[in-house]
């Protein structure tokens, strides 16, 4: 799927970084994971924003939303 098809409701492979990651330091996602694209937003400067859900099939801990 190219970049321009990905629209609302999609379901793609994204190397999604989790918050506990990135406060590790890391920059980017360990492997590729399903990745539901809650919304695709047009921005001022012409690049569209997209709202990611990880796919998981672990329940968030206490505190974690």
């Amino acid at each position: 799927m190219t970049y321009d098809a990905i629209r609302s409701g999609c379901v793609i492979f994204y190397p999604y970084l989790w918050r506990r990651e990135a406060q590790d330091g890391e920059t980017s996602g360990r492997k590729d994971r399903r990745t539901a694209v809650a919304a695709r937003l047009p921005r001022a400067d012409g690049r569209d924003a997209l709202i990611l859900f990880p796919i998981t099939t672990v329940a968030p801990g206490r505190g974690q939303l």
